[in-house]
């Protein structure tokens, strides 16, 4: 899932190989004999909080070969707040695969979660440990590519937090997630 510690996960677990954004339903259709049987697990986030990671992100330009022209399209709005009350929405945030719900990465082909684990990015370290027991390797997590280091709820308004909750409901609800 986009901004959910991908790079981080992706050096630790394969430092040779560099993984994209892959749904779950992808690795179901296209490796269905692996998806059944090899120990499968995503990462979720506060949707709140990923929107935040999102936004800077791209406002720092992204990944130059993939993101450059979403930096000059988040330019237009004066604030993060403006630009959740004047963009957000479900038929937006699909253009975008770090805006896109977590749901269409972590949900099988039949829309339920099928996968062996989902971790939170709130509690990575006991999740990552777990995975890397379950995985039989000893490997060390290491913080890469982090956006930005202050608290997303002060990036918001009362109208920007019910509009994250709109668009994203799907994801708030399968993984319990609240604003706090």
């Amino acid at each position: 899932v986009p901004k959910c510690a991908g790079t981080s996960l992706n050096k630790a677990l394969y430092p040779d190989t560099t993984l994209g954004h892959r749904s779950a339903g992808l690795y179901q259709t296209f490796f269905p004999e692996q998806y059944q049987h090899y120990f499968t697990f995503a990462f979720a986030r506060n949707p709140w909080d990923r929107l935040v990671s999102a936004y800077s992100y791209l406002c720092k330009g992204g990944n130059p070969r993939h993101d450059a022209a979403w930096q000059t399209t988040l330019q237009r709005f004066a604030s993060f707040d403006e630009f959740v009350k004047e963009w957000l929405c479900a038929e937006n945030v699909v253009k975008q695969i770090h805006f896109a719900p977590q749901h269409q990465y972590i949900c099988d082909n039949t829309g339920v979660v099928s996968l062996d684990f989902v971790g939170k990015l709130e509690t990575i370290s006991e999740d990552f440990a777990y995975i890397t027991q379950e995985l039989g390797v000893d490997v060390q997590l290491q913080e890469l590519n982090r956006s930005r280091k202050d608290d997303y709820r002060s990036y918001y308004s009362d109208a920007s937090i019910e509009r994250v909750l709109d668009v994203y409901k799907r994801d708030i609800q399968l993984f319990g997630y609240q604003f706090d």
